[in-house]
């Protein structure tokens, strides 16, 4: 009878353990994943909150027509203090619309083989325009004769240096194509 009161306590202490395990201890897994979730969430509500509560720009501007007008200040400024803010801004964009880039703010590089210059000339008379102001300079591995007319119609023409001591192994390509790069 001892015993079997004795196995009785056994079921029941077992019982007990059984039911105290959460289903979250079974599978660590889930359990990770919340805490993960919870770390990243909190770090997110920490971040954003410094980005919201840090001061932004004194001035918040809108463009129109050339002239940046302020909406609203958060400091104390006076009108003519804020005209003469806009009177230096107004110069400022005119001053960048004088200096619009344009093709003499160009410099070309033209690399070519001495072996195609004759065909590759005719091409580049087509489109330089030196009259508009533009820079270039045309890259050959040899020197090649030019007529004293076509000297006008085409860019500075200059001799690359060897280019021996540079590995090259490309099989289809050729050497000067380093002059390129």
């Amino acid at each position: 009878m001892f015993m079997k009161e004795r196995d009785s306590e056994k079921i029941i202490w077992h019982q007990m353990r059984i039911s105290s395990i959460t289903p979250f201890s079974i599978f660590p897994l889930p359990k990770f994943m919340l805490w993960l979730i919870l770390f990243v969430l909190t770090i997110y509500v920490f971040t954003t909150q410094k980005y919201l509560s840090s001061s932004s720009c004194n001035d918040i501007f809108i463009t129109s027509s050339n002239i940046i007008l302020p909406i609203h200040s958060k400091t104390n400024s006076t009108i003519s203090s804020n005209a003469s803010i806009i009177d230096q801004q107004t110069r400022i964009l005119q001053e960048k619309e004088v200096e619009q880039t344009n093709l003499e703010h160009v410099v070309f590089g033209i690399a070519a083989s001495s072996k195609l210059w004759n065909k590759r000339k005719e091409y580049i008379k087509l489109w330089w325009k030196p009259e508009k102001k533009m820079r270039g300079v045309v890259w050959l591995d040899n020197s090649v004769k030019t007529e004293k007319n076509e000297s006008k119609s085409l860019p500075e023409l200059r001799i690359s240096a060897n280019t021996s001591h540079f590995t090259y192994n490309n099989k289809q390509g050729h050497r000067s194509a380093i002059r390129i790069s």
